[in-house]
């Protein structure tokens, strides 16, 4: 499915996506927050506070990029990014990318691939050096995320390593050795 994320482009009914940022005015927080909730609430992986973590990141200011997936007037999806710290620092701007979060409805049909290129694409745009994220491998890797030796989450223990990766986006080569601290909002109960 490609998803299109110029809505002036959109040719009628196609049916897709579009991918916007979410409103300044606060008019899509409740839709992201219901949509997180429910795109997590069977998720293995899920610890049932990334709703939270998403309205902590945008309270503290925190929530630098975050982008939704429209269909039909109603949101489908999400991806958020927000700084994190590397010790020691590479002096380079990084940010972790999560929760990202589609509804069941629309899973495996393209719109979180949409929603990570999208992302990714604005990251680069505004001279980020690197992303990080802690998610499944193999669903991550056809973007380039890979766990780089020497590049560590604070905090998470040696089994859950392979799924800490990360993705230089500055064009240069290597991942700095570092411990990668994300914002306090991630630490919600």
């Amino acid at each position: 499915m490609d998803t299109i994320t110029d809505p002036t482009a959109a040719p009628a009914n196609q049916g897709y996506p579009v991918i916007r940022p979410e409103r300044i005015d606060g008019s899509d927080t409740g839709a992201i927050r219901a949509l997180t909730a429910e795109a997590f609430a069977h998720a293995d992986h899920a610890t049932g506070s990334e709703a939270q973590i998403i309205d902590a990141l945008r309270d503290a200011g925190a929530l630098r990029y975050s982008l939704v997936a429209v269909h039909a007037g109603r949101i489908v999806g999400h991806a958020a990014a927000s700084p994190v710290t590397l010790d020691p620092s590479d002096d380079g701007w990084w940010y972790g990318i999560g929760p990202v979060s589609v509804h069941p409805d629309f899973q495996r049909q393209g719109t979180g691939s949409g929603l990570m290129r999208a992302l990714l694409d604005l990251l680069i745009v505004y001279g980020a050096t690197g992303a990080v994220l802690l998610g499944d491998p193999t669903l991550y890797a056809r973007f380039g995320f890979a766990a780089r030796e020497g590049l560590v989450k604070a905090d998470l223990p040696p089994e859950q390593a392979a799924s800490f990766q990360a993705l230089r986006l500055d064009g240069r080569t290597g991942c700095p050795q570092a411990t990668v601290t994300y914002h306090p909002a991630f630490d919600v109960d």
